[in-house]
């Protein structure tokens, strides 16, 4: 409500060309609210403006309008469920353990088998495959270094961001992103 009537209006055009509803219980796009300095007669100020942000559900529906996919997956890794990989050939072995052992929690609802990473991966009809692995530890350097709000938490000792409360929901929803955003096939047409 405190963002300026522009950019709530810039932010609303861009979800109307690509036809993703700004409804945020459907969680394809959302407009989110930034400070951003401008300069006022030689004086800096910040102005609260509004910013188009594609929800992960978003990407997933402009990749189904396109058709051409066959798979996409988003999914944890757990300790030594990835073999190896092949740089030459863009792949990983893996081996998933059995669902019930992977599964498994202890009485404090931990995993006994802990994530060690995240992997996703896109199927298209044309046979075009990509892979893309980040490990935990690249994942947290990675919200550290996006998202204001998961820093923020971490520096005042709070729990408001999506990355401290839903950190796996974040870790897929950002391998999908990546993914689609860099090697998929997305459009806006409604088929």
């Amino acid at each position: 409500s405190k963002c300026t009537n522009t950019s709530i209006f810039t932010a609303a055009l861009l979800s109307k060309s690509i036809n993703l509803p700004l409804t945020p219980q459907l969680g394809y796009a959302y407009l989110v609210p930034y400070d951003n300095k401008k300069q006022d007669n030689g004086k800096t100020v910040y102005v609260k403006e509004a910013a188009f942000q594609m929800g992960w559900k978003g990407y997933v529906q402009l990749a189904l309008r396109s058709n051409k996919y066959r798979k996409i997956i988003a999914t944890d890794v757990r300790k030594e469920e990835i073999q190896n990989y092949n740089p030459f050939e863009d792949n990983y072995i893996i081996s998933p353990i059995e669902f019930e052992k992977r599964n498994a929690k202890d009485e404090k609802g931990n995993y006994l088998i802990p994530i060690v990473g995240y992997y996703g991966k896109i199927s298209l009809v044309s046979g075009f495959e990509k892979e893309m692995y980040m490990s935990h530890e690249d994942m947290l350097a990675y919200a550290k270094r996006y998202s204001k709000a998961y820093r923020s938490d971490i520096d005042k000792h709070t729990s408001y961001s999506f990355w401290t409360t839903k950190f796996e929901d974040m870790a897929k929803k950002t391998i999908l992103r990546q993914l689609l955003s860099k090697w998929g096939l997305l459009t806006a047409e409604l088929l």
